[in-house]
């Protein structure tokens, strides 16, 4: 399978990124902001993955939620 160029953002869409990456795994936070906009996380190498804009707004992002694989 051919990697794709995906576009994303954070919850709040300050920060933007570009993955090149072609999708294997996902994973399904429980918290009520990833259910209600229906995201799906997943993991890529660091050399796969592009900041476009916002590193000012980067901060440190913890969660109490666990993942569960989609």
């Amino acid at each position: 399978m051919a990697e794709t160029i995906h576009v994303g953002s954070c919850h709040c869409g300050k920060v933007r990124f570009q993955v090149t990456e072609t999708i294997h795994r996902v994973s399904r936070c429980n918290c009520s902001i990833c259910t209600k906009k229906g995201v799906l996380h997943w993991r890529v190498a660091a050399e796969q993955f592009t900041l476009l804009s916002g590193e000012e707004a980067l901060t440190l992002y913890h969660s109490m939620f666990k993942f569960f694989p989609a």
